[in-house]
């Protein structure tokens, strides 16, 4: 089990962020059964920051898109 911290989550999300793509071939890897949670803690850290213009100029979403 794997629970990510708000960073791994943003990489994957956005293809802007300069760690997607080693993010996304480690999230990829992942061997079948291998669970990524998503815990309450994480999930409003990214939700604060995906909505952050002045952290994702070009990618900011809004809450109903993140």
């Amino acid at each position: 089990m794997y629970l990510p911290d708000i960073n791994i989550w943003l990489a994957l999300a956005f293809s802007s962020h300069q760690h997607h793509k080693p993010a996304r071939a480690w999230f990829d890897e992942l061997s079948a059964g291998r669970l990524c949670h998503f815990c309450r803690f994480t999930q409003k850290g990214f939700l604060r920051l995906a909505n952050n213009p002045n952290i994702f100029p070009q990618a900011a979403v809004t809450q109903d898109q993140a």
